[in-house]
């Protein structure tokens, strides 16, 4: 499924957003896992689309860890 199939440019941004949190909170460390309670303005809609571009999984008790794109595009990003 293509993840840009129905996401708005704010659901977008944000799923960058909560990509930037992930990895600044595990200090990129590979398979690191966050709770998505701790990432403020985290909505569903972004989550789900961030998982669908395959940059974060969805692990256990409501925590994400970054995919290794999703470390790629984090570090893109950050530079």
């Amino acid at each position: 499924m293509d993840p840009n199939s129905t996401a708005t440019p704010e659901t977008i941004a944000l799923a960058r957003q909560i990509l930037r949190s992930i990895y600044l909170a595990t200090e990129g460390r590979h398979l690191a896992t966050c709770r998505l309670g701790s990432i403020p303005g985290a909505t569903t809609a972004a989550v789900i689309y961030a998982i669908r571009a395959h940059w974060i999984e969805l692990e256990s008790d409501s925590t994400v860890c970054l995919t290794p794109e999703g470390r790629r595009l984090a570090i893109k990003q950050a530079n």
